[in-house]
């Protein structure tokens, strides 16, 4: 990347959330293989978007470059913000999407930020969820954007 580029321009997921709403409105999100693939690629191009504000901010995070920030610290700056239901639902439905077969299925709580809610929660994905999934992605990019 050229010296003095933001990350976070590189990293906006603007036009992602604009696709992503383009595919729900014409009904493109007709399986749960859909759903899954659209549901975790949000919550990363959030998690890439604040880790990259979080850079060009001056802080840094681990690893040899310094350019890696865990997704625990992105769930409990969102939770600090007061944004619970959006990354509450959509983190959810990420971990089922990513790491469980059967739907809808028990998700085991590792992210101690998320403890409060009980250690093994019943969640469902449907590709309606994608939709509700959006519009939480949108409240959290708001907030990451302020």
């Amino acid at each position: 990347m050229p010296g003095g580029a933001s990350r976070a321009s590189a990293l906006s997921p603007d036009r992602f959330l604009r696709f992503v709403e383009r595919m729900v409105g014409e009904g493109k999100i007709v399986d749960e293989v859909f759903a899954r693939r659209f549901i975790s690629a949000l919550f990363f191009a959030l998690l890439n978007y604040w880790a990259a504000k979080q850079w060009d901010s001056g802080s840094r995070g681990k690893g040899p470059k310094q350019d890696s920030f865990p997704h625990t610290s992105f769930v409990r700056d969102m939770l600090s913000r007061g944004l619970d239901r959006p990354i509450i639902f959509i983190y959810l439905r990420r971990v089922l999407a990513d790491h469980y077969v059967l739907n809808p299925t028990v998700v085991r709580v590792w992210e101690r930020a998320l403890l409060f809610l009980g250690e093994r929660i019943s969640v469902s994905l449907r590709p309606r969820d994608v939709a509700t999934a959006l519009d939480a992605a949108r409240e959290l990019l708001d907030s990451i954007v302020a």
